[in-house]
């Protein structure tokens, strides 16, 4: 921001008339810390523009704000169920291939995804995985494998984290954990499946700290408080972790964080750039998109963030040791045991939101 404003001075006191320094705002709709600062610069320079970035915390938020209060932004950033829900909902612009023109670039495992068939209104932006990240020490200390979900929903270890659990307040994720850990498909819409991932939920929660990503004790996020030590372990996303580890608060505090996936599996969002079909710059919306598709612009924000990336003319770009980071680029062996959350049926999902802001609310 104080750039932009010495940019806008700069240009007044040459001009002697005050004038904007921009000709139009592109409207961004995103994840928190998803956007790559240096790749964001190009980009303004490039198009004489202001990218201005509103940002939710999980898809619950996003999906509230875009299909029940109408909210409308130029590009939005939604996880790969959340697009089928967009679209059925008709608030997506198909996307003008003649205007896209770098989608070749997008690796083919991320290409016609079922959410999306022919990626008619969607680009892979990015991709994550939710899984646990913790405190080493104390898992350590506590003698708390952290290889499987019983570390986030067995009474006889949660009975050692009482308050130092913190769970994402994105409710399809938190499910998805709980039905992999009762062995059942995190997509499931059996009543007896859902029955006991919900009872095995209902039974963890007593111990867990918060759900959701501001502490119920300070104006922390999950990722910071991991680093002042005042939680052990969560259920986050792979980035939030990266960010986490490289805080210097916890560098200060001799705090060591890590991340791993879980043997009973994880949950792989990949997330998507996409136009709202009442925005009012469209041609600015693709021109964004077809920036951020670029091996270098999509490079840069895994360098900074840690996610992972689906295009594969980024990969030449991307750190070495992030290309070799096994929760951020799975192995083959580990993407087998990694799922894509789909659209559940709106009576599934009715009842099962229901319970959600029951459950919050208790």
């Amino acid at each position: 921001m104080r750039s932009f404003v010495h940019r806008c001075l700069k240009a007044a006191m040459v001009a002697v008339v005050l004038t904007p320094c921009f000709a139009v705002d592109l409207r961004l709709y995103n994840w928190g810390d998803y956007l790559s600062h240096d790749a964001l610069k190009r980009f303004e320079a490039q198009c004489n523009c202001r990218v201005v970035e509103t940002t939710y915390g999980t898809m619950d938020e996003m999906l509230e704000n875009v299909v029940d209060k109408g909210k409308v932004f130029d590009v939005i950033v939604p996880t790969n169920y959340a697009v089928s829900i967009l679209a059925k909902k008709g608030l997506l612009q198909p996307l003008d291939r003649n205007k896209v023109t770098r989608m070749s670039n997008v690796a083919k495992a991320f290409a016609n995804p079922g959410y999306d068939p022919d990626n008619r209104y969607s680009v892979p932006y990015a991709f994550t995985s939710t899984l646990l990240g913790y405190n080493v020490d104390k898992m350590r200390e506590l003698g708390i494998d952290t290889s499987s979900y019983k570390a986030l929903f067995d009474p006889e270890y949660l009975g050692k984290l009482m308050g130092r659990v913190f769970v994402i307040n994105d409710s399809r994720e938190v499910m998805a954990a709980a039905l992999v850990y009762n062995g059942f498909s995190p997509n499931s819409t059996d009543p007896v499946e859902l029955a006991a991932a919900k009872a095995s939920i209902e039974q963890a929660k007593p111990y867990w700290a918060g759900m959701s990503f501001s502490s119920p004790l300070a104006n922390q996020t999950f990722g910071e408080e991991l680093a002042l030590g005042n939680i052990w372990i969560a259920l986050g996303f792979s980035s939030d972790f990266f960010i986490a580890r490289t805080n210097p608060k916890a560098a200060r505090r001799n705090i060591k964080i890590e991340y791993r996936y879980q043997q009973e599996g994880n949950v792989l969002g990949v997330d998507n750039l996409v136009i709202h079909r009442k925005s009012e710059n469209q041609e600015l919306a693709h021109q964004f998109i077809n920036f951020m598709l670029d091996g270098k612009n999509s490079a840069a924000l895994t360098n900074e963030i840690g996610s992972g990336n689906p295009n594969e003319a980024a990969k030449a770009y991307v750190r070495q040791e992030l290309r070799s980071s096994p929760a951020i680029f799975p192995s083959p062996v580990a993407a087998r045991n990694l799922h894509q959350l789909t659209t559940w049926d709106s009576n599934v999902q009715k009842s099962f939101d229901a319970w959600w802001v029951k459950l919050k609310g208790g």
